[in-house]
């Protein structure tokens, strides 16, 4: 019961679709790498308009590619400025960050995160300007934002595992607890390892933005 409480959803959208998951007998979901899309093109072929790549490319197709994740408030941690507590809501076409004031859609999320115009923001989520090939410059940020992805990918699930692994050792340490003579030597240790593997599951919680108050 208290490691399903450290489950969390992945949008069940077309990025969920798109992406491979690996389910634990603890409820994480392990995520893999998938690629930025380029070149993206309609059902007919054609290379797709910007609300073309809006309606086929929803903010958690965004999100998702910069190793960011809603929490079960549908927000994230504002990658615009430092924050503890998770103030950036998310929509299927649109985000608004309540504690810097950032806000826009798709396209806006990725000039922020690039520091680039709409012309890059366009070619990177998929867009092509008169059948031209992608600039330079955006197929270096779409290399890059692909590096970027699979370390935060990476990191996330060396903090899931390491956050299994803290609430097996709390639920151990809680039946010792109630099993253990008052004062025995096991109840003792019991009494001093609680509180500190609480610490740190608050921290893993906060790294992985699904804090108490989230």
């Amino acid at each position: 019961m208290f490691l399903q409480s450290v489950s969390y959803a992945v949008h069940k959208g077309k990025f969920a679709a798109a992406t491979k998951t690996r389910r634990k007998s603890t409820g994480i979901i392990k995520l893999v790498t998938v690629p930025l899309m380029h070149g993206t093109q309609g059902q007919t072929g054609q290379n797709m308009t910007k609300e073309e790549i809006k309606r086929n490319t929803s903010m958690f197709d965004v999100i998702g590619r910069y190793g960011l994740q809603v929490n079960r408030n549908g927000k994230i941690l504002c990658p615009f400025h430092q924050e503890k507590t998770p103030s950036c809501s998310i929509k299927r076409d649109f985000f608004k960050c309540f504690g810097c004031g950032a806000a826009g859609d798709q396209f806006k999320f990725v000039m922020l995160m690039e520091n680039c115009d709409f012309k890059e923001a366009f070619e990177i989520l998929g867009g092509t300007y008169d059948h031209k090939p992608m600039t330079d410059s955006a197929a270096l940020r779409i290399m890059r934002a692909k590096r970027t992805r699979a370390q935060n990918i990476a990191k996330r699930n060396r903090l899931n595992g390491e956050y299994i692994s803290v609430c097996e050792k709390l639920r151990y340490y809680r039946e010792k607890l109630d099993s253990e003579p008052m004062y025995s030597s096991e109840y003792e240790e019991a009494l001093k390892q609680i509180p500190y593997l609480e610490y740190i599951q608050d921290e893993l919680d906060k790294e992985l933005g699904r804090g108490v108050n989230a």
